[in-house]
This record gives structure tokens, sequence and C-alpha cells, in this order.
């Protein structure tokens, strides 16, 4: 495997940047691009013109980073803005989009140890590091087991004395009893489903984080090692599970499918990793806007559905509803001075010194048309900032922009991600500020 990947020709670049294609010294064959997009079908299960534009002979990859093989090229993707970062701050940020995708695999925000997120971004260790806290935390709390009945000849008696087989037993061994009782048994499909997982990383990886691993299989040493995990897996009973197992079971289930949000491995490409940033980035602070606004006396609703920009009143689809709008959250606090917010995320590159930032004029329009049409008065949108320093310069943190639409008086936030900032403390208590101002204008 290692062979095949040195052979391969490196194409490296940035999401969004765009690459010669087909033409006279260009990097990029069709004929290799069609290698590429044969190969990210076949491992991600998803349409290449989602991450890919291609327009005549320039190919734009967007919101996803890592290495996509082909036969005999790969095409390696860096984050947006990373190729201004010198080495420490290249470590910051895979650490943070690392802990987004933990984020988003585990359903929740988890903190990482330092030296989780080794400098070249080893995620599968990351993941496996993740489900091994997941598996201790939920262990700790509880530890998964059934009922059985369990019978054996005894020195003395235990539980119930079983007739008539105590009668030949008394005969056949003076002294002995068979006894019946009810006993405890960790072989469920849970933990079995367990161990598989455990048993199936262990070979691949080494130090600490194998020995971690074995760890955890000595605490299984009663559990069965399944050849079928998928079998084990349709006996699970969710309905009746705490929730730190439900989020476990679901994690190793996508790293045994190989199906993990934003991550692919395959035979071709060892340690080939694909992130898709969008997805992951949208997930995450989704989830950690929702914890803040809760905390705060918000109702938090995600990617709410069933709501559309109108209906048809001419053509084929008369009476039908067009173009479903899908804000990414809507917050609501109810009270004497009731508030609500929409919230759309948008991992798009920021560029501070261009007069608007680079923010796309569409995107306004978009949170602006949500937040008409759900009848909000705040909205805001929230952009990563991969660089040093605040991008506004001084000491504000996002831009407020008041407008007035048909429905009404919307004010509009920008608000950025410092996608350096260890574990986005500060950005967290300007966030919680900037909610609880809301309704007190």
């Amino acid at each position: 495997m290692m062979i095949e990947k040195q052979r391969r020709r490196t194409i490296r670049c940035e999401e969004w940047e765009p690459i010669q294609v087909g033409v006279p010294g260009a990097p990029l064959s069709f004929a290799e691009l069609g290698q590429i997009f044969k190969q990210w079908k076949a491992r991600t299960g998803t349409d290449p013109a989602s991450y890919f534009d291609l327009r005549g002979n320039s190919l734009v990859p967007k919101n996803w980073t890592g290495v996509a093989p082909g036969d005999d090229v790969q095409l390696e993707v860096a984050p947006i803005g990373s190729s201004s970062l010198d080495k420490p701050e290249r470590i910051a940020l895979d650490r943070n989009i690392s802990l987004m995708l933990q984020a988003s695999l585990t359903g929740g925000s988890m903190e990482l140890a330092e030296g989780d997120v080794a400098q070249s971004g080893e995620r599968m260790h990351v993941l496996l590091m993740a489900f091994c806290r997941l598996l201790a935390k939920a262990r700790r709390r509880q530890i998964i087991r059934k009922y059985v009945p369990a019978r054996m000849a005894t020195r003395c008696t235990r539980g119930r004395t079983v007739f008539p087989a105590q009668v030949f037993e008394s005969i056949r061994r003076p002294g002995y009893f068979i006894s019946e009782w009810v006993a405890l048994d960790e072989d469920t499909p849970e933990n079995r489903y367990i161990k598989a997982v455990l048993a199936r990383f262990r070979p691949r990886v080494s130090g600490s984080l194998r020995c971690k691993l074995d760890e955890l299989l000595c605490e299984f040493d009663d559990v069965s090692l399944v050849s079928s995990p998928e079998s084990e897996w349709r006996r699970i009973r969710f309905d009746r599970l705490p929730r730190e197992y439900s989020v476990l079971l679901k994690l190793g289930k996508s790293l045994l499918d190989g199906e993990t949000p934003g991550l692919f491995s395959g035979l071709a490409n060892a340690a080939t990793e694909i992130v898709f940033t969008a997805r992951v980035y949208e997930t995450f602070v989704a989830s950690k806007i929702a914890l803040i606004a809760e905390a705060r006396g918000y109702r938090a609703e995600r990617q709410p559905r069933g709501r559309y920009f109108g209906k048809w009143k001419d053509g084929t689809h008369i009476g039908r509803s067009a173009f479903e709008l899908i804000p990414d959250m809507q917050l609501y606090r109810d009270g004497e001075s009731p508030v609500s917010c929409v919230i759309d995320t948008k991992w798009k590159r920021l560029v501070p010194t261009s007069p608007q930032y680079g923010i796309s004029l569409d995107d306004v329009y978009q949170v602006v048309t949500y937040a008409a049409r759900f009848g909000h008065s705040h909205a805001i949108l929230a952009y990563p900032w991969i660089g040093t320093g605040n991008p506004l310069g001084g000491t504000a943190h996002y831009i407020s922009l008041p407008m007035a639409s048909a429905a009404g008086k919307v004010q509009v936030t920008i608000i950025f991600v410092p996608m350096l900032e260890d574990r986005f403390a500060s950005w967290q208590t300007r966030v919680g500020s900037l909610l609880d101002s809301f309704g007190s204008e």
C-alpha cells in the first residue's frame, strides 16, 4: 500500500483554489480527473459534482479537505486560508477541525486533551480516542448486563436446588448439589458490538492507543467476539439504552462501516482521509450555539422542515409548495420580551481587506429571506476566520447590519468563528453576550 502511495503524483491546493485541467502544462489531465472522480464516488458514496466545480478547464475543490486518490495521481486539499499559516497555527487549525469532526460524530462537544492531534492530522487516531473515552465514560455510569439462568453442580447450595436432577447427582457424586440461580451476564449484543469495534481497529494502531484498546478489551473478556457485528447491531434496542451508549454505538458503527461523516479510508491509499469541512463546521457551530442559547433560556430548533417560500399559482404545479426553506437553526426565547433568531453557517473564506470582508450578498439575501418568512427580528451569519488577530481590527468581534424588509426590521449580525483559537473558549463567551443582548435593545 505504501509503495502505491509513493508512486502517485501529488497535486496540492486549498479549498476553493482553481486547478487547471486538460490544457498544455496543466497539472491534471481529464483522464486523471476521471480516475479521481471514480474513486471518490466509490469510497464516499457521494456525487463528485457536489464537491468539485468543473467549468471548462478549471477545477475547484469545495467543502472538503484531505487526500482524494486516483490511479496515478492524488489531489491533496488543505483548508481554506491554511497556506498562509505557520506550523503552530496549522497544528491549532488541525486540532480544532478534529474537535469539530469528533463533535459531529458523537452528537455533542468533547474536549481534546493536549497532544491528541498529531501534526500530520491523524484523524482516525482522534476518532478512536473519542470512542475509547465515550466507552470509559459509559461504563463508569452503567455496565450493560442481562439476567440469565445459571445451573451447575456445586459443593453447597446456591439459589435453588433442582429436582429431579439433584437426586441423580447425589447418587453419582454425594455431597454435590445441582443448583440454579439468576446471574448477570455481560454477553449482550451491545457489548459484543463494542468488542468487535475494539478488536477490528487494534491491529491498525500502535503505541498508547493500542495499549488503551488492549486495556478496554480486557474488560470484555467475558463477552463473545463475533465475526458478524452487523447481526448484533440488528439486535440492539436503542429505545432502552442510556444516551451515552447510543452515541458510543453509533460512532462504532460509523467506524466499522467506514461511513463517518467526513472520513473514509481505502486500500488504494493508506491513511486516505477526507473531511467534509462545510458539513462538520455546520454541525459543530450549530451544536455549540444551541448549548449556549439553551443555557440562556432559548429553545433551539435544528434545520426545521416543512416551510416553503410560497406556492405555484401558474403552470402544471398550481397549488404545490415551491422552494423549501431550511435554515441551520432557529432560536426562540419566551417571556415578557420574546426574542427569536435565525442562524445560518457559511464555510467560506473571509477577506478582511475587501470592502465587505468577502461576504457574499447572496448570503445576506438568504438569511434575510429566512427571517422574513419565519418572522424573526434577528438573523446571524456565522463565518470561519482562519487567521490570527481580529478580522475586524480593534476589539469588535461581530458586525451588525440593521435593515428593513417587507416584514419589518431585521437585525443581521455577522459573527466570526476563530478557527485558531484554543477550543473556541472566548468565542463561546462572545456568542453568549450577543444572545443576551437580544431583546434588550
